[in-house]
């Protein structure tokens, strides 16, 4: 789900990978809430842009523990996930652990041969492959090819549920696991809520984005936020007069501005942002790359 990047990541891989025989498991206890339908003692994960990956991951309640691993770039989205669990499920066993920025791949590299070396035989271990960069999940997997992979997917035949976590033991055949994940649940693991009053509109504490729309793919778990340009909104026409223009143009920077906000709490890969409508030339000059502009079909060009 979030984007990935792959070029000299892999090179320096290459480089730093040894293959010695790792155990599988901790040496040190591990925590658990023993759940009957527990298929693992503890899932290795990381934290991304978009929530909806941890989020299906904990809610299918395959492991006993769960170990998240953050970058310095998921910080806040590691504490806003432990606050968020620790509230939900005060039972669940987790432990989330810093690793090093993106920018510095080695020293990633080197946190996950660590990791690993800990590991002993006692315990069923698997890798979630689906939240977080690859550049980050790929260390800790080729370190410790031997772990069960785990990968969150759409259902797309007719037999098969919605969202699902497909689990590849080594060497052994595939398990299909059933999992969901609900918008409200998306937005309120990132302090979110739809405005309680009114029919559109997000809240945060003191902050209130009046003019977001949003819709969310149960599937996938990817919500896209949109908003109607002053001119969609209220059908205007052209030629649009002057004195007219900066207001329409106040109110359109003003849906960007309202965007990129939510983008800071749900990152620019961790959802879909869009624009529909007409927007005037300057408004277009200084739409970020992130953000989706969606013309009317029979819009013409100004």
């Amino acid at each position: 789900m979030d984007t990935i990047t792959v070029g000299p990541i892999a090179i320096i891989l290459l480089v730093f990978t040894i293959t010695f025989p790792y155990p599988l498991g901790r040496n040190d206890d591990i925590k658990s809430n023993h759940i009957p339908e527990s298929m693992f003692d503890v899932v290795l994960a990381m934290i991304g842009d978009s929530p909806a990956p941890s989020l299906a991951l904990v809610n299918s309640n395959i492991s006993k523990e769960y170990i998240f691993f953050c970058t310095t770039e998921m910080e806040e989205n590691a504490m806003l996930l432990e606050k968020y669990l620790g509230k939900k499920s005060p039972g669940l066993s987790f432990e989330i652990h810093p690793i090093p920025s993106m920018n510095d791949p080695t020293g990633i590299i080197l946190s996950a041969k660590n990791f690993v070396y800990d590991l002993n035989q006692d315990v069923h271990a698997a890798i979630f492959l689906t939240s977080g960069a690859k550049q980050v999940t790929l260390p800790f997997y080729i370190h410790a090819p031997y772990l069960t992979t785990i990968s969150l997917k759409e259902g797309r035949e007719a037999n098969q549920p919605p969202s699902f976590l497909l689990i590849q033991e080594p060497n052994g055949p595939e398990r299909v696991v059933e999992t969901s994940t609900t918008f409200e649940e998306i937005l309120a693991i990132r302090g979110w809520s739809m405005h309680p009053t009114e029919p559109i509109g997000l809240v945060k504490g003191d902050q209130h984005l009046g003019k977001i729309n949003a819709q969310y793919n149960e599937k996938s778990g990817r919500i896209t936020f949109f908003v109607d340009s002053y001119s969609k909104l209220n059908s205007v026409t052209k030629p649009i007069p002057k004195k007219k223009q900066k207001k329409i143009q106040s109110y359109d920077h003003d849906l960007i501005g309202q965007l990129v906000m939510l983008s800071k709490s749900f990152g620019r890969n961790g959802a879909i942002y869009s624009i529909r409508g007409d927007l005037g030339k300057r408004i277009r000059n200084v739409l970020p790359y992130f953000i989706r502009h969606e013309r009317d079909f029979n819009e013409e060009e100004e």
